[in-house]
């Protein structure tokens, strides 16, 4: 009785390691098969013009900030000073910010 359950036990180790092999083999062949992503090249451009032209494909864009750099406070103030900001994002995006209120009717 000792030998069929040590014969069982090492039959199901064969099989576990088989079906590990092959889920390997298989995630190394869909690895290395697979197409590449066609995303296009990036393109450098002026920081104030790539964060409004990203507001054209993304509904909500984010900012990090380090606290008190004045560099970083001043990029703001360009960012929702452009006249470009609040007729690409509306004055919903300007809330918070130095720029002038909006208008609640």
């Amino acid at each position: 009785m000792v030998s069929n359950a040590l014969g069982k036990v090492t039959c199901m180790l064969r099989v576990s390691k088989v079906a590990s092999t092959l889920a390997v083999l298989l995630s190394v062949f869909l690895y290395t098969h697979s197409s590449p992503s066609r995303a296009a090249e990036p393109v450098a451009c002026p920081a104030v013009d790539g964060i409004l032209e990203a507001f054209a494909t993304h509904p909500l864009v984010g900012l990090g900030e380090l606290h008190m750099l004045a560099n970083e406070l001043n990029f703001y103030t360009l960012v929702v000073r452009d006249p470009r900001f609040v007729a690409k994002v509306g004055a919903r995006g300007a809330h918070g910010t130095c720029a002038a209120p909006a208008e609640h009717s």
